[in-house]
């Protein structure tokens, strides 16, 4: 149900949840851990969670605040002058390519000192951005975060969940709607696609599992190329609102088509999705392993709702992926225009 300025509840539909305010808190930090969002007792219940405290202690080695403000204040000036002189540049070069402005402004300082401050240190900003909101009712949270922890953990699946846990029990309700982004595509010019995005991306499909009241929305298809903050901002959050519709109030929505199983017949490897998918002109970046585990690239063949993998490599496949890398084209969509999830079966 919705509840308007007249205080009446009426069964939600969309005409009515268009009549209803919608008031947003803002409580994030670019760049930042899974890790910085729940305190330090949340962080100790888990091996990984206690991991990362103790290695940013040994970072810190036993700093104290005015050495920590010292230097912060120190990087925050080079900091400043590095963003006039961007600023200036691309004000007098308004059509400059990105490798352009470092060539002539540099390489940006971005080498925050650790300390007892830090914004980017575990636990920091559930006690001073977090906390400092509660109580308050909420009918749902949304949360865009994973591209820091790429590479620093193998359990950001377990993280997530414990700070969903933590967070549920600070607004005093455990069935708070959470609704979260998987990361899109992305990779920085003259890097190597090293793979890490995509285990974090299967750590948040795989969470749907162990956070109850929970939504994902994919971004395969968005992202862009040496720029880790995507332009296209709208697409997000109209996926948000679908998610929202199906997951808050129970109405129909869109959600992007993914991998529910895989049967094996003979050199074929089939794998059932849960929509019917059509491939654009994009390289279908499907792989198949056999016993050895070595995946291969396989062909792909859709026909509706499944897609047929096969590679002449590989005569007994067990397992198949899609979309094994950070930066891609994505290849399946389904009949909504939503991409295919990623998958690891």
């Amino acid at each position: 149900e919705v509840c308007g300025a007249d205080g009446v509840w009426k069964p939600a539909t969309i005409e009515n949840l268009r009549k209803v305010p919608v008031g947003v808190i803002d409580c994030y930090w670019g760049g930042t851990s899974v890790t910085c969002w729940m305190d330090e007792d949340t962080l100790r219940k888990s091996a990984e969670g206690t991991r990362f405290l103790e290695d940013y202690s040994a970072v810190c080695g036993g700093k104290d605040m005015v050495a920590f403000t010292a230097e912060e204040n120190a990087w925050k000036l080079q900091m400043d002058q590095w963003n006039r002189e961007v600023e200036r540049y691309r004000n007098e070069h308004a059509d400059a390519a990105w490798t352009e402005v470092e060539e002539q402004c540099g390489k940006c300082p971005w080498n925050p000192p650790a300390g007892p401050g830090s914004p980017y240190r575990p636990a920091g900003l559930a006690e001073s951005m977090v906390k400092p909101v509660c109580p308050v009712s909420l009918t749902a949270i949304l949360f865009y975060q994973g591209e820091t922890d790429a590479g620093a953990t193998d359990c950001y699946g377990e993280l997530l969940t414990d700070m969903v846990s933590y967070w549920r029990g600070l607004f005093r309700d455990q069935e708070i709607p959470f609704l979260y982004v998987q990361l899109p595509v992305w990779l920085e010019e003259g890097k190597e696609d090293t793979g890490t995005w995509p285990v974090i991306r299967k750590a948040q499909a795989e969470a749907r599992k162990t956070i109850p009241y929970s939504g994902m929305i994919c971004l395969l298809d968005q992202g862009e190329f040496n720029n880790l903050h995507p332009t296209r901002k709208r697409v997000v959050g109209e996926r948000l609102w679908e998610q929202a519709k199906m997951t808050v109030f129970g109405l129909p929505g869109k959600q992007a088509p993914r991998a529910i199983d895989l049967r094996t017949d003979g050199n074929r490897l089939t794998v059932i999705l849960d929509h019917p998918v059509s491939i654009c002109g994009n390289e279908p970046l499907t792989e198949i392993a056999g016993q050895d585990g070595v995946f291969r690239p396989a062909q792909a063949a859709v026909n509706g709702n499944e897609l047929v993998l096969t590679a002449d490599t590989v005569p007994a496949p067990e397992r198949a992926r899609y979309a094994w890398k950070d930066y891609f084209k994505a290849a399946f969509f389904g009949e909504n225009g939503y991409p295919l999830e990623p998958f690891d079966l």
